[in-house]
């Protein structure tokens, strides 16, 4: 390949994280990993028993908006990660207090949380 960098490789196809199921992991993460500022660029993956593979990336494209987004608008998907990850610092914060403090929190006491929290929402 280094001698003739133009010689084709096959099929060429337009991959992005959304497609994890498509491509084997190795090969996913082998192009997603090229530095875009030498392209073109060539990787092999060993894909173990299925064999190896040879890429060449040649153009990295932006990430295409989900349905329902407007370019310059909110993006639902980075909305969805932004409180996904402040959910699990809450979770972690609050763990952190509960080791610190000794707190052990009963089964009986969750399920009377639970209750609690849905007698005030519904107004009952």
């Amino acid at each position: 390949m280094r001698a003739a960098p133009n010689e084709t490789l096959g099929e060429t196809l337009t991959v992005s994280r959304m497609q994890a199921r498509v491509l084997p992991p190795a090969l996913l993460e082998a192009a997603m990993r090229a530095d875009a500022t030498q392209l073109p660029q060539l990787r092999g993956v060993d894909l173990g028993a299925q064999g190896y593979a040879v890429l060449r990336v040649t153009k990295v494209l932006p990430r295409e908006l989900p349905s329902g987004a407007t370019p310059g608008g909110p993006d639902p998907l980075r909305e969805q990660y932004a409180q996904a990850f402040a959910m699990a610092e809450t979770e972690a914060y609050l763990e952190a207090l509960k080791k610190r403090y000794k707190v052990e929190i009963k089964p009986e006491a969750k399920v009377a949380a639970a209750a609690a929290a849905a007698s005030a929402a519904t107004g009952f």
